[in-house]
């Protein structure tokens, strides 16, 4: 009730002023003529009570013109102030109350989801490095085997095919946590590309051996682009792992080549594989798909090329992808402002 009659408060104030008003006037009406109320007089009281009632709604608006702009104003970012209510009527007031609280209680939340997320990143961190100490005892072992003439090769070769799954599993769970924190992990640097690629190359070299695959490079020494090193080796390490994967076999090429639009560099990578079906192409950047290929390998997670996808897009890089079934895939990443030594 006290909420009520403060919010009504100066209505209440106005009809009994108003009330007041008219009574008065009528009180003088009949003190100075015959007991009757004139037309007038009646016509005085209405002119002069809708232009009280009009000055009183333009008070009443003026004063919390601001607010009603307030409340008309979009938010686009998380992070922009709002407008609290100034000088308000008992429901805006209110209301700013329960903005006020209700944002508390999210700035709470979003502490908590915070510091759970921090956990998690830490977390992850240790666990791919504690995972990288028993597959590096695997590989020092390996290489003893090798220089030991062991006979078994097929046992060596099948340790190694797999420690490199593992190495690979890990980097991609590790940079898959790291793209949440992007801005701390990110350095932009004048970069090489053709030697960028041949690196990422040398570093499938075992896969291209094993899956019979060669890898055909035409890029041009001069040409040097802006860029993260680590994240750009990491989205094409996922290109050529795809690639590889679903190229398999003898005789069969990867190409890398580049195309040249004004100050724009394209980088092509092109297999000669199973490709994609039409029905998946519009998907194959989406996490977790992994469309009817995936489902013939069962290593397929579906994130490689989403995570190519969203590191492209947080250093300003773009990616595409033409496809023909049965024909092979070319994977672009397009640079910009490009310059040559």
């Amino acid at each position: 009730m006290r909420g009520f009659l403060k919010q009504y408060r100066s209505f209440i104030v106005f009809y009994l002023f108003n009330i007041a008003l008219i009574i008065g006037i009528i009180m003088l009406d009949l003190f100075n003529q015959t007991r009757t109320v004139s037309n007038g007089s009646i016509l005085y009281i209405i002119i002069l009570s809708l232009v009280l009632f009009t000055l009183f709604l333009c008070f009443t608006y003026f004063k919390d013109r601001q607010n009603y702009k307030a409340l008309r104003e979009e938010i686009n970012d998380i992070n922009q102030p709002i407008h609290l209510f100034q000088d308000s009527s008992y429901h805006f007031e209110e209301f700013n109350r329960i903005l006020n609280q209700q944002y508390g209680y999210y700035i709470e939340d979003l502490s908590i989801t915070n510091e759970e997320k921090q956990r998690y990143y830490t977390f992850i961190n240790q666990w791919v490095h504690q995972m990288k100490t028993p597959l590096s005892v695997i590989s020092l072992l390996l290489q003893n085997a090798k220089q030991s003439n062991t006979q078994d090769a097929t046992l060596i070769q099948n340790i190694e095919e797999e420690t490199e799954k593992l190495t690979k599993g890990l980097e991609l769970v590790l940079h898959s946590s790291r793209l949440d924190l992007f801005h701390e992990d990110f350095k932009v640097e004048r970069i090489s590309l053709s030697t960028i690629v041949r690196d990422c190359i040398k570093d499938h070299k075992t896969a291209f051996i094993r899956n019979k695959v060669y890898p055909v490079m035409d890029i041009c020494e001069e040409h040097i682009i802006e860029s993260d090193r680590k994240w750009l080796a990491f989205i094409i390490n996922q290109i050529i792992a795809n690639a590889i994967k679903y190229t398999a076999g003898i005789g069969k090429q990867i190409k890398f080549y580049t195309e040249k639009h004004e100050n724009q560099l394209i980088l092509c990578i092109q297999d000669d594989g199973i490709g994609i079906p039409s029905q998946d192409i519009k998907r194959v950047f989406q996490p977790f798909f992994t469309g009817h290929n995936g489902r013939k390998y069962a290593e397929s997670t579906g994130m490689g090329l989403y995570l190519a996808k969203r590191t492209c897009d947080e250093i300003g890089h773009t990616i595409g992808i033409e496809s023909e079934e049965n024909k092979g895939t070319t994977i672009t990443i397009t640079f910009y402002n490009v310059t040559s030594l």
